[in-house]
């Protein structure tokens, strides 16, 4: 079974997806919530790395995107080749915490061993910006926070690495993309 083809969606299913899709869009239109917002960030997130790394989403255990096309992306490091069948796994943030001193996406740290890259999203207006770190690089290098509650990875607000988070800023600083969205 082809990638393309694990992401179809069943006719069956495919009928109640546009039975229910203009209920769902007046949902979230009408009412706005964290929880929402929440879900939406997660699958832009997803959506748009699929389209910078050339792959398509799949949620596979571990995973959110497969590589469909072997192709490289250019990091602040240098180009990182990713191969066809590669997975991604992709965190996306909009808000900071720490009385806007840090940022933080979380969850990541279990997803370790079952992926091949980890994408970084930061989605707050005022920088948009996205890191490609090589899974080993990442799972090697990354401090992490709450371990076994939130599993935060956390780093500086600003992009100015210091005091205890400082380690992780840089790590991402590394591997921002610099084309590609």
């Amino acid at each position: 079974m082809s990638i393309s083809e694990y992401t179809m969606i069943a006719e069956d299913k495919l009928k109640m997806y546009y039975f229910y899709l203009d209920r769902y869009i007046s949902i979230i239109k009408d009412n706005p919530s964290e929880e929402i917002l929440q879900s939406m960030m997660g699958v832009v997130g997803e959506h748009d790395t699929a389209d910078i790394v050339k792959g398509v989403v799949t949620n596979g255990k571990g995973s959110d995107v497969t590589i469909e096309t072997t192709n490289t992306v250019d990091t602040k490091s240098g180009p990182i080749t990713l191969t066809e069948g590669n997975r991604v796994e992709v965190k996306s943030t909009y808000v900071t915490i720490a009385d806007g001193k840090k940022v933080r996406v979380q969850q990541v740290i279990d997803k370790r061993g079952q992926c091949e890259f980890v994408l970084l999203r930061d989605y707050r207006p005022e920088y948009k910006r996205n890191f490609l770190i090589p899974a080993a690089v990442f799972y090697s290098r990354a401090m992490f926070n709450d371990v076994g509650y939130t599993n935060a990875f956390k780093w500086d607000a600003d992009y100015i690495p210091r005091g205890k988070y400082g380690p992780n800023t840089s790590l991402i600083l590394e591997y921002e993309i610099v084309q590609n969205g």
